[in-house]
């Protein structure tokens, strides 16, 4: 008799539980358990066992009744869902045609959750009426796995390949993706433990979780002490803002300098070391209360701070903020009269003994008293000598030195690198259009981009070109760095509500022009391609916009025809549906684009399930054509009982969305397609009571996560009798999708 090994029974025990399965694993090798799924079973983990290096494919039967019902799969070792689909293909071919889909996303299947517990891989759910073929041909792609020679054939990706992708999940808002990619990065072996929590940080910021972030305070304290990229030193002091300052009611300017020196400034004065000003509002308005607190004398920081607050700053505020730069300024009077003879003896020492320490062997103690008479001094005319020595400052020596002593030194090291090029995003890419040497130029925009000054691109029409031309220039020279860093070029501009529309649609053009230019493309680069693509319509953009971004989706259309990118059409058809039409030429051009998606989906109609034509069925209202297909295959649409339709009347379902044309034509479809069932909508954006209600009542709440405030995010996870289902993209397709993957 065989036994389930230790090391696997866990995650069989959660995948063989109600309400997946009916029959529990210890039932593996009794009658109740159907002999073709035990034989899979143990094929399986004999072979996974063997191939822990190189990587298989996994599949588990789901068993109902006593009958195998289909079939989970995903892979061992790879993000990529193109392997898994592969060999799928390779080994089963058209025995499978009657469902297959991916549900990675889906958190609330059990099922789901045990594959994920354990592999890496995407989830893919498939069902067959020729079970026995099936059955028999895993079985054989089992044995002959447990019978090759050991050989390697996975690529290590490298650092920056996982961190692009880790950025897009962000940029979309897909949670479970962010996760894996997390763990494929900590186990690459490349990040320390500080990294590491650099990298946590970024994807709860990414993510909208501040509370995460800003309640975390022994983390917060120990980090405050360290040397931080900027970027990171932007998302803490963002994250206490959200969570300690943006939700209270403040009387006067009086009031909120005191909630933000007890709240923040004096709790972590270790994040002022080096303050400038940000891409950030809320960054720049702590920035401005902390040099008020301490009366700083730099009054040209003071007010460069206040007028990039604009309007964000009160106007009831001002009487207060005058009276206290007011009395920063007679401060300052009053120091410059102070008798200056000592002062010049002793500034003659310190120079004369930095002097000599720039000379002598770079120790320890000689670094520190070199440090000290250069703080001392505080001349303009000493930084380059300062620089020039810092820079060959060991690491290691570096890493000895007070926590202080190394935030001065790094930041001059870092000043020294950008010095010979411009600041903020057209310095950036003009150093990449220059520069070959990827690590660099990615180590700058990683650690920075949060900090620079959207504004100075954008402030004329000469600047703004230039940086268009600098962006198809670096999509030229070096298109693999612009396709790592398109989530943050998406993120800072095209979701910058201070940006004009047409500037917004320039960038947006380049952008998906740019991922138009990767060969292989995963569903996160997709699922990137359709959220600017949404964002892009709802700015309206001019009937030649509007052509040049259908003549480049009709490219990617072509690029990406196959089954695997169904819901992918679906949504950008939905996304056209849903927008203004500029004109009637443009009109005709999102016809032709309709009737091309569906001329491709004719190839695999025999594939589409009941949701995805119906979906179709949809949208021949908005096109006025349906495909005859689309009937045909609805009525011949029989599936399996554990995978059919779920009756959801008397239910109520919630939908969050800040993209309420999407969320209202959900809501139509679902009402249509589920008789019974109630569809209530919230486009809130603070914690209102409707919306407590509408989490506590709701039987499935379904929350765009990219569509949201971070306010309406705590407020339904803290109100909700159920998990909320995470909706990754911002259309129709996508809020159904993930309705279908919960039921």
């Amino acid at each position: 008799m065989n036994e389930i090994p230790s090391h696997h029974l866990s995650w069989l025990q959660s995948f063989y539980s109600l309400p997946g399965n009916d029959i529990s694993i210890a039932d593996v090798d009794t009658e109740r358990f159907p002999v073709e799924a035990s034989e899979v079973i143990y094929a399986m983990i004999e072979a996974v066992d063997m191939e822990q290096e190189s990587g298989c494919m996994i599949v588990v039967p789901v068993v109902r009744q006593n009958k195998v019902n289909g079939w989970f799969a995903t892979i061992q070792n790879n993000n990529l869902e193109v392997d898994l689909v592969n060999t799928i293909h390779s080994w089963l071919g058209p025995s499978y045609n009657k469902l297959c889909e991916f549900v990675t996303h889906d958190v609330n299947d059990n099922r789901v959750r045990a594959l994920r517990s354990v592999f890496k891989g995407p989830v893919l759910r498939f069902y067959g009426q020729e079970k026995s073929v099936i059955t028999n041909k895993l079985l054989t792609y089992y044995r002959l796995l447990t019978q090759r020679p050991s050989f390697s054939k996975n690529r290590k990706r490298t650092i920056g390949e996982i961190r692009a992708d880790l950025e897009k999940a962000l940029l979309i808002g897909d949670r479970p993706a962010c996760s894996s990619f997390k763990d494929e990065l900590f186990s690459a072996g490349r990040l320390n433990e500080q990294n590491k929590k650099f990298v946590e940080i970024q994807i709860n910021a990414g993510l909208g979780e501040w509370r995460a972030i800003a309640l975390n305070k022994p983390n917060l304290s120990t980090l405050a002490d360290l040397y931080l990229p900027k970027n990171v030193i932007s998302d803490l002091i963002e994250s206490l803002f959200r969570t300690f300052i943006e939700d209270q009611e403040f009387v006067s300017f009086a009031g909120f300098l005191d909630t933000v020196k007890n709240e923040i400034v004096a709790k972590y004065p270790g994040l002022f070391q080096n303050i400038q000003v940000t891409a950030n509002w809320r960054v720049n308005i702590i920035y401005l209360c902390q040099q008020l607190l301490v009366k700083s004398e730099d009054t040209d920081l003071i007010t460069e701070l206040k007028i990039r607050l604009g309007n964000k700053f009160r106007n009831d505020w001002i009487p207060e903020y005058k009276n206290i730069l007011l009395e920063i300024n007679e401060k300052k009077s009053l120091s410059s009269h102070v008798p200056s003879g000592s002062l010049k003896t002793q500034e003659h020492d310190y120079e004369e003994r930095f002097q000599t320490l720039l000379q002598e062997e770079k120790t320890l103690s000689n670094v520190l008293n070199l440090l000290q008479c250069y703080l001392m001094l505080d001349s303009e005319n000493l930084v380059d000598d300062f620089t020039r020595y810092v820079t060959e400052i060991s690491d290691e020596l570096i890493a000895k030195l007070p926590v202080g002593a190394q935030k001065t030194i790094r930041s001059s090291i870092e000043r020294m690198v950008l010095s010979d090029n411009p600041e903020g995003w057209l310095g950036w890419f003009q150093l990449a259009n220059k520069s070959g040497v990827s690590s660099e130029i990615t180590e700058i925009i990683q650690n920075n981009y949060k900090n620079w000054q959207v504004s100075d691109v954008v402030e004329n029409e000469q600047t703004f070109n230039n940086f268009i031309s600098a962006c198809e220039g670096l999509l030229e020279s070096n298109a693999e760095i612009f396709q790592s860093h398109v989530a943050k070029i998406s993120e800072s501009f095209i979701e910058n509500v201070q940006i004009a529309a047409k500037q917004k649609i320039e960038i947006a053009k380049t952008l998906l022009m740019c991922l138009a230019l990767v060969d292989q493309k995963t569903k996160i680069d997709l699922d990137v391609i359709s959220s600017i693509t949404f964002s892009v319509f709802a700015l309206n953009p001019s009937p030649s916009d509007y052509a040049e971004i259908i003549d480049i989706l009709n490219e990617q259309r072509r690029d990406q025809n196959s089954y695997l990118t169904v819901d992918w059409q679906l949504e950008i058809c939905e996304c056209l549906a849903a927008n203004r039409v500029p004109s009637d030429e443009c009109h005709d051009l999102r016809q032709e684009y309709f009737l091309s998606t569906c001329n491709d989906l004719q190839r695999y109609a025999h594939r589409l399930s009941a949701t995805q034509l119906r979906l179709l069925d949809f949208l021949s209202n908005d096109y006025d054509f349906l495909p005859d297909f689309v009937e045909e295959k609805l009525q011949e649409k029989t599936l399996d009982v554990s995978l059919s339709e779920t009756s959801l009347a008397g239910k109520v379902i919630g939908i969050y969305t800040l993209t309420e044309s999407a969320g209202q034509r959900a809501k139509s479809f679902i009402e249509k397609m589920y008789p019974g069932v109630t569809v209530k909508l919230s486009t809130d954006k603070v914690c209102s009571e409707r919306l407590k209600g509408l989490s506590r009542s709701a039987d499935i709440f379904l929350f765009t996560s990219k569509s949201s405030s971070h306010q309406a995010f705590y407020c339904i996870k803290d109100h909700a009798t159920t998990e909320p289902v995470q909706v990754t993209g911002k259309g129709t397709s996508s809020i159904l999708n993930a309705l279908q993957t919960r039921l």
